[in-house]
């Protein structure tokens, strides 16, 4: 069996580049061919092992590219990566070949799709986000800090003010969606995607084809490393992630000020100094490697991800409920699947009141 995993970034950058990374890793363990095809490097030293070759693009982040028409364009279709990984994929036997793409909006762009979706190969898509379907990707409409309800590509999705920058981005975001749509359409059989939480695929089926396959499969966690964290004798609550305003890292703040107890945020993103305003005590590290976040662990009372949008999956929850600390969710975020009364609270979405609450139960 050859699986070619295809995912923006060759290292781990967040939880969709760490699934695609480990996932390869795993794979290549058990005796399986991996072809590991990247758009972003350098390539982790986790794929530099027998049974996995690595072909890196060497494109550039669409947010790093200077000239704005030329990142737009590399955005809606990047011509190169497609013609790239079609030149890839030439050779594979379709008796013997998945193509698994993780992640191909950060510098692919819908072109790998086209590419993927007629290349007569076996073809799954992992849903790490909402980009399949929705021009922003998070289903949420960032001015008003709540998840969207209207059907994407929709004469109201067009018209809903809903970028987290501005209405230009809006328009290429959407120039991109009618490329993404395109794309999904030329395959002549149903796409099979697979869903990372059973809540993300409660949100996601609506808004793809009727004729899509359906799959749920929980993303793999790095197992727990020397003992159980003694989670009731510390007092901090601890965030890992990307710092932005949708996954409630402002809420957080404000409610560990209000049930006094220490707060670590391990992160980097446009909402730090939000955060920093919400709780001048906040203790603030830079994203670190794999002991850089069991240290983390280590001082945790609790992990929390408080999200405001329809979080897909929650990694670092399943992480910490493996070291034996408990988590506080949302009810709308996918990491509730995970999270029942033995390993920690559910809140709503926004509410301050009730994530304090929680926090001083567990205080």
């Amino acid at each position: 069996m050859h699986i070619v995993i295809v995912s923006d970034y060759g290292y781990v950058s967040g939880g969709a580049a760490q699934v695609a990374v480990k996932s390869a890793a795993a794979l290549a363990e058990r005796g399986i061919k991996v072809t590991f095809a990247c758009a972003l490097g350098p390539p982790s030293r986790e794929l530099d092992r027998p049974g996995i070759t690595v072909h890196c693009l060497g494109a550039s982040n669409i947010w790093a590219v200077r000239q704005r028409w030329r990142a737009a364009a590399q955005g809606i279709w990047n011509a190169a990566a497609g013609q790239w990984l079609k030149a890839l994929l030439h050779d594979c036997d379709p008796s013997e070949t998945v193509v698994h793409m993780h992640q191909w909006t950060k510098a692919f762009s819908p072109s790998v799709l086209a590419v993927a979706t007629t290349c007569g190969l076996p073809f799954v898509v992992t849903l790490h986000d909402y980009f399949l379907s929705c021009p922003n990707g998070a289903y949420f409409v960032y001015p008003k800090q709540r998840p969207c309800s209207v059907q994407p590509m929709s004469a109201a999705c067009w018209a809903t003010d809903c970028d987290a920058r501005s209405a230009t981005h809006k328009a290429v975001r959407l120039l991109r969606q009618v490329a993404t749509g395109a794309a999904v359409r030329r395959r002549s059989h149903p796409l099979h995607v697979i869903h990372v939480s059973r809540r993300a695929a409660d949100v996601a089926r609506p808004l793809l084809p009727a004729a899509t396959r359906h799959w749920t499969l929980q993303n793999p966690v790095n197992e727990a490393v020397g003992p159980r964290v003694a989670a009731e004798r510390n007092r901090a609550v601890v965030c890992v992630g990307r710092v932005t305003v949708e996954k409630g890292c402002v809420v957080l703040a404000k409610a560990a000020a209000r049930a006094r107890m220490p707060l670590v945020v391990m992160g980097e993103g446009p909402a730090l100094e939000q955060v920093r305003q919400a709780n001048p005590d906040v203790d603030i590290r830079p994203w670190g490697d794999r002991a850089a976040v069991d240290r983390c662990f280590a001082d945790a009372r609790v992990v929390a991800l408080p999200s405001l949008w329809y979080e897909t999956g929650g990694l670092v929850v399943r992480e910490a409920m493996a070291r034996g600390v408990p988590a506080i969710v949302t009810t709308i975020s996918g990491a509730s699947d995970a999270v029942g009364s033995a390993h920690g609270l559910l809140v709503p979405p926004g509410d301050v009141d009730a994530l304090t609450n929680a926090l001083c139960r567990l205080r």
